[in-house]
């Protein structure tokens, strides 16, 4: 399977271009599963379109970028990132857009995720006094 029949990306963009070689998406550990597929896994995810770049780290907001080839990403360009791992990103998301050919045609609630609130419980634990 190709990188181009995976269902879930997340879209990200550059805010910063510090060096020839780096680039800093506002897409880290919050909106990509922070994880890699095994110890040999390069990176976090596949930036789509650009086989050149490495999604080398990840901080809670941002996503360190790098290349050793050009790169011709500007401040304010979007991107696609495919995340090793798409249940764990699903999870860190509210709901997910459904994209067909470059146009959102219907939105997805996640509603599987995190933590829900629970009615008031009994506080006292035990029985006797």
């Amino acid at each position: 399977m190709g990188v181009d029949q995976c269902a879930v990306s997340v879209l990200a963009t550059v805010v910063s271009r510090p060096a020839a070689d780096r680039v800093i998406l506002d897409a880290g550990s919050k909106a990509l599963a922070a994880e890699r597929q095994s110890p040999r896994t390069d990176g976090f995810g596949l930036v789509l379109g650009h086989p050149e770049l490495l999604v080398e780290r990840l901080y809670e907001e941002q996503a360190i970028v790098v290349t050793t080839d050009a790169c011709d990403l500007s401040v304010g360009d979007r991107v696609q990132v495919v995340p090793n791992h798409s249940c764990a990103t699903v999870n860190l998301h509210e709901e997910l857009l459904v994209v067909e050919d470059g146009t959102v045609v219907d939105v997805w609630p996640v509603d599987a995720r995190g933590w829900r609130a629970r009615p008031a419980v009994e506080t006292r634990i035990g029985a006797g006094s």
